[in-house]
């Protein structure tokens, strides 16, 4: 590798003082030491903040950041993007879990993938009980020419665990997240394929934990109960340009990245695969299919 480039690595927290300092410890233990950690705690009103001082006194690769009120989760993950330095970076949760080499692997990646903007692997979600819900393959086939990868993440839609990749900091330090959509992740990603290739890796493990309401008799996530989370998490109002302004904004973008029939075809999958594409507008429903992914129930 070239000279171990730095890494920034980006943690939002909100009242996690019970998790929070496993995975500070967990960053600071990777056998990848060319690292920065960038802590915002979003005004939490438990000891958050104290055991984050902590850590910071003990190691300068710790960063700090104490918000004077909580301006909603899509803010705090721009905000330690914006403070990074280094020539990758990735987004952490106070609650996930990665494999020891993670970043050394993953840095391995794209340093031999210069046309890659990121890399990714297996990915595993569970509920709060620990228990697996789902399970993304590394097969994600995102590392084609850009229509073609487009294509496939507009009919697949693999999920908004993409943007918990491995990234190019000098590409999407370009385009933050947008905080006027709920969903703004799947824009992200959209946005980050039409510069380049996501790599798919056995070697990378990603392990997320996730608070949400799952019918495991039908395989779908509970009505009523996104929309009102989504409210709270990005502090908008449901209506329809915060629920469907991610989809418009691929829609006007659409044109700047592809030649006319390419734009017909992509607009033809928005429309008539929104389907599968509606619930990361209106609703979680996450029903078994072929598209590499699969449910605790199915194994």
């Amino acid at each position: 590798m070239n000279n171990y480039p730095l890494v920034s690595i980006g943690i939002p927290v909100y009242n996690c003082e019970k998790e929070i300092a496993k995975v500070i410890t967990f960053f600071v233990n990777q056998s990848y030491k060319n690292i920065e950690i960038i802590i915002s705690d979003n005004n939490s009103n438990d000891n958050t903040a104290s055991i984050c001082k902590k850590f910071e006194k003990k190691n300068k690769k710790i960063k700090f950041f104490k918000q004077e009120e909580n301006f909603g989760s899509v803010k705090n993950l721009n905000f330690v993007l914006s403070k990074s330095k280094g020539e990758y970076f990735m987004f952490a949760c106070h609650d996930d879990m990665w494999d020891e080499n993670f970043i050394y692997n993953s840095v391995k990646i794209l340093e031999n993938n210069t046309d890659a903007v990121a890399c990714t692997g297996n990915t595993k979600i569970y509920d709060q009980n620990k228990n697996l819900i789902v399970h993304y393959t590394p097969d994600h086939q995102l590392n084609e020419k850009k229509f073609k990868r487009v294509c496939r993440f507009l009919k697949y839609n693999y999920g908004d665990h993409l943007t918990f990749s491995f990234l190019r900091r000098n590409v999407i330090k370009n385009f933050a997240l947008d905080t006027r959509y709920f969903s703004p992740e799947i824009l992200f990603i959209f946005k980050l394929l039409c510069e380049g290739k996501i790599i798919s890796s056995n070697k990378l493990n990603f392990y997320k934990y996730e608070d949400f309401y799952y019918n495991k008799m039908n395989n779908t996530y509970l009505p009523g109960t996104y929309i009102q989370r989504q409210e709270k998490q990005y502090r908008l109002k449901n209506n329809f340009f915060t629920r469907h302004g991610m989809m418009l904004s691929m829609i006007i973008l659409i044109p700047k990245n592809f030649k006319f029939f390419e734009i017909i075809y992509l607009y033809f999958l928005i429309i008539f695969f929104k389907n599968r594409f509606a619930r990361l507008i209106n609703k979680y429903d996450m029903k078994p299919s072929n598209y590499r992914y699969f449910f605790k129930n199915n194994h």
